[in-house]
């Protein structure tokens, strides 16, 4: 804050000596430009009455007083239009100095003295042109001196047009002031407004931080901030959700390692206590105690290789080799593979295929294994007929795989897709999990269901 405030008092300073400094120079530049105007109206014509005037000589002299007054009158008013807002004077002087104009009754007439102590001391005697002195009273003043010649160009005099700038610099260092301190407090008030503006801004994001601090030491019950309608509420909306995603997973990630401890004890557990029972010498029948290790071997195997595969399914992001493919080629490979386990169940296995050819684009492999796994779990169920039906919308491709058995227990329903769930009947608990994160990186959906026939499994495709 501090910083800002000193920024700010330099921003200021820095404006009001430029503007200043500017405006000075338009104002002289002004000034020079009213002067030049205002020696247009002083013609030779006007001088030449003015020194015959003063001639001594009558016969050179044919001018009335009222015809010098009515010169300098025309002169005056002329050079008052011409000046604008600056004190145009002019002053004549003749060769032998004399001050021609203004006329003055005596050397205690105050133009005089003006005039003696301020503008003629400053005007060198033999220079012409521009002049710019302080006068005796301080005062900045500017001056153009030029020649006033015959017509057989013998110098009669001088004529000196000068303004004094006191109290058009003093106009204009009042408007500086002014405007200097309009900016001010516009200035410092816009500093007030963006400090309420920042902390209004600041504080929520100060919230957000702290509550992603929370989230990062796995705080996920954490109170999220208060939810506001603009972006920062629609970024603390995201994070509750994500906070709720991420508990989400931890938990099931924590239920994961519980049911795998689960799994893979039950096998170790059987193999270790035939393992002991035959190094002992317990069993009668060592052979029947191999071929259970032998079998319980070949489970946590599978166990094993179904973790391994799962984990690489979402891990490793080349593991699909996705081209096109043919649906009808999809169905009739994955029925092949699962139609010795229906024919030993005496299951029928049924498709219905749309006549028109389907292709989609994704790993036929992969897509086989997701489909044989519901295939192969429908079969587990069934009665006598699993049927797997496609229909194409306008969105996506559906696979409907239904079995006409007892159906899902509703206990059951809303956590086949996880890892390690079994339900009655079931294996590993890893093959509708493994079907969904296939179709789910495919960019599809499945999901089951009960109808009044038995379990129905939704595979959903994008065209």
């Amino acid at each position: 804050m501090i910083s800002y405030m000193f920024i700010l008092v330099v921003v200021i300073t820095l404006t009001w000596i430029g503007f200043d400094t500017l405006t000075k120079v338009y104002i002289t530049s002004s000034a020079w430009k009213s002067i030049e105007s205002s020696r247009q109206y002083i013609d030779a014509e006007s001088m030449g009455v003015m020194f015959r005037y003063h001639d001594k000589d009558e016969q050179r002299n044919p001018y009335t007083e009222n015809q010098l007054l009515q010169e300098i009158m025309n002169i005056s008013s002329q050079m008052s239009m011409a000046s604008s807002i600056f004190d145009i004077q002019y002053l004549v002087v003749s060769n032998d100095n004399t001050m021609l104009y203004p006329i003055v009754d005596s050397a205690e007439d105050e133009k005089y003295i003006f005039i003696n102590e301020n503008i003629w001391p400053n005007i060198a005697e033999n220079d012409m042109g521009r002049f710019v002195f302080s006068g005796a009273d301080k005062t900045r003043y500017l001056a153009f001196k030029d020649k006033v010649t015959d017509s057989s160009g013998n110098v009669l005099g001088f004529v000196i047009v000068y303004a004094g700038m006191a109290g058009t610099e003093q106009f204009t260092s009042t408007i500086t002031y002014i405007t200097v301190m309009i900016f001010l407090m516009a200035s410092i008030i816009a500093v007030l407004i963006s400090v309420v503006i920042a902390t209004r801004i600041a504080n929520p994001i100060l919230e957000l931080r702290n509550y992603a601090n929370e989230i990062g030491r796995r705080n996920f019950k954490a109170e999220p901030p208060e939810k506001t309608d603009d972006e920062i509420g629609e970024l603390a909306e995201e994070m509750s959700n994500m906070a709720y995603r991420l508990d989400k997973h931890d938990k099931e990630l924590k239920t994961f390692f519980q049911n795998a401890s689960h799994e893979l004890r039950t096998p170790l557990m059987s193999i270790q206590g035939y393992a002991e029972g035959i190094k002992l010498g317990v069993f009668d029948n060592n052979e029947e105690a191999a071929q259970i290790i032998e079998q319980e071997s070949k489970r946590l195997t599978g166990i094993v290789d179904g973790l391994m595969y799962i984990s690489r399914l979402e891990t490793v992001e080349d593991i699909y080799e996705k081209a096109p493919f043919s649906l009808t080629d999809l169905v009739n490979e994955s029925m092949s593979i699962t139609k010795g386990e229906a024919m030993a169940k005496n299951i029928t296995l049924k498709a219905n295929l749309p006549e028109k050819p389907i292709t989609l684009t994704g790993d036929i492999e992969k897509l086989s294994a997701a489909l044989v796994n519901v295939i192969s779990n429908c079969i587990r169920f069934a009665k006598t007929e699993v049927s797997l039906t496609v229909i194409k919308t306008s969105e996506a491709t559906v696979i409907y795989i239904a079995d006409d058995g007892t159906g899902i227990n509703e206990n059951d329903l809303p956590h086949i897709f996880e890892r390690f769930y079994k339900g009655k009947s079931g294996k590993t608990g890893l093959g509708l999990a493994i079907t969904k994160t296939i179709i789910e990186a495919h960019g599809g959906t499945v999901c089951a269901k009960n109808t009044q026939n038995g379990a129905l499994f939704e595979i959903a495709l994008k065209n």
